[in-house]
């Protein structure tokens, strides 16, 4: 994800907070129970989110905020 642009490494501003998060990984099966394929997804850890309604969960844009997660 470093590699695309997906995020970079910088340090923490005065007053902001740290999202901490961890691999979440699951393999999924066929119907014979042979393995198809793996997954794997970063996800935020904790009680820090904020719930919020989004018309488009994948869109494909900037956000408006910055987001500063801590590193594995």
């Amino acid at each position: 994800m470093s590699a695309n642009g997906t995020w970079e490494f910088s340090s923490l501003p005065p007053g902001k907070k740290l999202i901490s998060s961890k691999w979440v990984y699951k393999i999924k099966l066929k119907s014979d129970g042979k393995i198809e394929r793996f997954k794997a997804r970063l996800v935020a850890k904790g009680f820090t989110q904020r719930q919020l309604d989004v018309n488009n969960a994948f869109l494909y844009g900037d956000l408006m905020e910055e987001v500063y997660m801590k590193s594995l």
